[in-house]
């Protein structure tokens, strides 16, 4: 589980800007090669590669080799592999194997669920953790030691 870049807590300063970018531009999911790399074709015509995993890179040349991320890795984040923008997975410029496997299974989107259900049992006075899968009920895991 190695990260090639630290792991960022916090999204970063442009991330409101990036946010709002996804929402006003017009970006097409062309093709995959393989599971985590993305043809992306702008309304202009232009085309974009976009890597995820250890090094999130992108052809524009964002991603771990500018050191932020760009607006097409956040549109391959956020909408095709359907992480939250609220999630940490969303903005970092690294991802371990465990991370990509997590997104890739479409896990990263229950992570927020999780985190609201202990959240709301924490404020009850229990502590056991809660996972709502998508499109099923809740099921209850053991509290982990």
């Amino acid at each position: 589980m190695f990260r090639s870049c630290n792991y960022i807590n916090n999204p970063p300063t442009n991330w409101t800007t990036i946010l709002q970018k996804i929402n006003t531009i017009t970006l097409f999911l062309v093709s995959t090669v393989g599971p985590t790399v993305f043809i992306l074709k702008s309304s202009t015509k232009s085309t974009y590669k976009v890597y995820i995993g250890d090094n999130q890179r992108c052809s524009c040349g964002g991603g771990e080799g500018r050191g932020e991320l760009c607006v097409h890795i956040a549109f391959v984040m956020i909408r095709v592999l359907k992480v939250p923008d609220d999630d940490p997975l969303s903005w970092q410029l690294s991802l371990t194997d465990n991370e990509v496997s997590q997104i890739l299974a479409g896990i990263a989107g229950g992570r927020r669920k999780m985190r609201e259900g202990q959240q709301q049992q924490q404020q009850g006075g229990e502590k056991r953790h809660v996972f709502l899968r998508k499109g099923e009920g809740a099921t209850r895991l053991p509290p982990c030691l």
